[in-house]
């Protein structure tokens, strides 16, 4: 066999390889690797060897997705941020939309449930960043990448200034822009594929991955702590207007407010239905900040009195705030343990920082109601 037939056939096998094509000569299959699609450890077959994280292209997202989307003459799109979900910049007619790329297990049917929550309540008059519709009418798209599928969706531009929480005034507007989120989702007449947000749903879905970071004696504590915790909430109500769809990840960073004080809320990747108490709660621990010229308590108490001047402040506010906290706090730590791996190298997640999560768990702990 000459030099020119074995490039020949060197060829001819690599295309078979990449087009699946038979040939004559005999090769091994190409090697697969399994890859877990779903917490109920579901396997997927690929060639590639699958990541735990990968950022997609900026090109092939404007030449795939972004041209799909109802947008005149697109321009750019551009990488921003990487996390939980990552974000990109796209330009169009001068003007700036977000496209977001969430990753496993976050669905499709999810991501087209959220944006179809938002769409509607922008419709009915909500402070919302309303998501942008593709041309078909749909809202989100979805790419196949090495981890497995990435839903994604297209949002306008949020206002720029950030929500400070600076003064009394402020943390009223806020309470009533809360309020006036919740009242509107009460008056939406459908019910969006959203999960369920409880005690019981952080103990199933997301407990389960702190067995491999926590010791035996740390593993069963928290368990222990989460299941008191549950038991304490499971009195609350679970029907309008106490439990319904709720953004259920206020920070801060995810509130802007306009020049003339308008609030505006975004990223609802979280959106579930769970106790509007649990919201209230957990952004009522968020409203502290260096340099405010008010005290918290200050704060706090304002959040409540705005919500109260539209809607009654739900059933478990203040009696079960601790609990709520705890929760929230619970969750946060559990999934931050779910997502070790997109983590690793960019967080300090370490046995320092399990010690000093513990160490706040039982500083909650202590809050809790004597003999409950």
């Amino acid at each position: 066999m000459t030099h020119t037939d074995e490039v020949a056939e060197a060829r001819a096998r690599d295309a078979a390889i990449h087009y699946g094509h038979k040939t004559p000569a005999k090769r091994k299959k190409p090697v697969r690797y399994g890859l877990i699609t779903s917490r109920c450890k579901a396997v997927a077959d690929r060639i590639a060897f699958p990541a735990q994280s990968s950022v997609l292209d900026e090109a092939a997202l404007f030449l795939r997705v972004v041209k799909a989307y109802d947008l005149d003459r697109p321009s750019d799109c551009r990488f921003l941020s990487r996390g939980d979900s990552d974000v990109y910049r796209v330009c169009a007619s001068g003007k700036r939309y977000y496209l977001k790329v969430y990753r496993p297990p976050h669905g499709l049917p999810r991501a087209e449930a959220e944006a179809r929550f938002v769409r509607d309540l922008h419709a009915a008059g909500a402070p919302v960043v309303p998501p942008v519709p593709r041309r078909d009418g749909r809202y989100a798209c979805e790419a196949v990448a090495a981890e497995g599928r990435r839903p994604i969706l297209l949002f306008e531009e949020a206002p720029v200034a950030a929500f400070s929480a600076a003064n009394v005034a402020d943390c009223c507007a806020l309470g009533r822009a809360v309020a006036t989120l919740h009242d509107t989702a009460d008056s939406l007449d459908q019910k969006y594929d959203l999960p369920v947000f409880d005690g019981v749903w952080v103990l199933n879905r997301m407990f389960p991955y702190a067995r491999s970071y926590l010791s035996p004696r740390d593993y069963a504590y928290t368990r222990q702590l989460l299941e008191r915790v549950t038991g304490l909430l499971h009195g609350l109500p679970t029907s309008l207007p106490h439990f319904g769809v709720c953004h259920r990840d206020l920070a801060l960073s995810n509130i802007r407010q306009t020049e003339d004080g308008r609030i505006t809320f975004f990223d609802f990747g979280d959106a579930s239905y769970t106790w509007r108490a649990y919201e209230l709660a957990a952004l009522r621990e968020r409203l502290p900040g260096d340099g405010a010229p008010c005290s918290a308590s200050g704060r706090r108490d304002a959040l409540l009195e705005g919500y109260s001047a539209i809607r009654a402040v739900p059933a478990g506010i203040p009696e079960c705030i601790p609990a709520l906290v705890l929760l929230g706090r619970l969750l946060w730590f559990c999934a931050a343990m779910a997502k070790c791996p997109l983590r690793m190298g960019t967080d300090g997640f370490s046995e320092q920082f399990i010690c000093k999560e513990l160490s706040v768990a039982r500083d909650l702990e202590a809050q809790l109601p004597a003999g409950a």
